[in-house]
């Protein structure tokens, strides 16, 4: 196939090719995922986007490293799914310890135990329901939702359940969301109402704290 029939003239195009053809993909410097054979290019990151996700990935890095839980990926990285199949490439990722099996290849094969997708112009339908159909379907555990559109604000965090359906995480009587898969975890919606976001780090020595008295649920 030409390359020109496989690189897209705008983001958000789609662009018909197989998985193979994707890897080997010219345009792969560009922000883009591959589901059920078609590529679909992104939009730059805002400056808002981007605040949330380094927020978050060096909070839960943090807590995750010193917990000794498993691993957080940012990306751009690959999580292939099997169930449409897919590429995709979540804004952050935790590896639980006993999945860490599923990072070979340069890829995460198979679902991440909590993926987090910050929410953007383009990105709304994609990631509330497309996303949180197929991450259900593939077994995701959870699934964080963080709008990050200028302006906007709005935080959800979806559990699987039995019935392989996700259900929202309601807050604790601090207004608190707490993670099932990195126990003594927990996100405060109000985060997202600063600028600039807090001290990541600063929160997580607060997390762990908790964690040394005891204060954890799982």
């Amino acid at each position: 196939m030409a390359q020109r029939t496989l690189v897209p003239d705008r983001a958000d195009e789609r662009v018909r090719m197989t998985y193979e053809e994707y890897l080997e993909w010219p345009g792969s410097e560009l922000a883009a995922e591959w589901v059920d054979g078609e590529v679909i290019v992104f939009m730059p990151p805002t400056v808002r986007h981007a605040d949330v996700v380094v927020f978050l990935v060096n909070l839960l890095s943090y807590f995750v490293r010193k917990r000794r839980l498993g691993r957080v990926l940012a990306a751009a990285f690959e999580m292939r799914l099997r169930v449409i199949p897919s590429s995709r490439e979540p804004d952050v990722a935790f590896i639980s310890s006993k999945h860490l099996d599923r990072i070979r290849d340069g890829r995460v094969d198979g679902p991440a135990d909590l993926v987090v997708e910050v929410v953007s112009p383009e990105s709304l339908t994609r990631d509330r329901r497309d996303k949180r159909r197929e991450y259900a379907e593939a077994g995701v555990s959870e699934y964080l939702l963080v709008d990050g559109r200028e302006g906007r604000r709005g935080v959800t965090l979806l559990v699987l359940g039995d019935g392989g359906q996700y259900a929202e995480v309601v807050p604790d009587f601090e207004g608190l969301l707490w993670s099932t898969v990195a126990p003594g975890f927990w996100i405060d919606p109000a985060w997202f109402d600063e600028d600039p976001m807090p001290d990541p780090f600063e929160i997580g020595d607060a997390m762990l704290a908790n964690d040394a008295e005891g204060d954890v649920k799982t």
